[in-house]
């Protein structure tokens, strides 16, 4: 099941809209920022469905971007259209969080 962070296209999910830009969500660089933002998500989208986090693992898929500071026909366009790569992933054991990024 896809998190309601970003559509499947890379665009701002409506329930996300507001809270990181119209266009791209981004989390910080810092591994703590990254596990701190990450399971406050999974287990706010958890908690709202009823799933319980005892033993899960989630994807955790990034869509690269680059920066342009001219403006450039369809730069958005391009950016969505770049494929998901996996950056890591969430596993949840005893409803603790261990966050492995590649």
């Amino acid at each position: 099941m896809w998190l309601p962070i970003v559509e499947p296209s890379g665009m701002a999910s409506p329930m996300h809209f507001g809270r990181g830009g119209g266009g791209a969500v981004a989390i910080s660089d810092s591994e703590q920022s990254k596990h701190h933002s990450l399971v406050s998500i999974t287990s706010f989208w958890a908690n709202k469905h009823g799933v319980w986090l005892g033993d899960a693992t989630f994807r955790v898929l990034s869509k690269p971007i680059s920066i342009q500071l001219t403006w450039e026909r369809d730069f958005l366009n391009k950016q969505l259209s770049r494929p998901w790569q996996k950056a890591g992933k969430l596993v949840w054991k005893n409803n603790k969080p261990y966050l492995h990024m590649n």
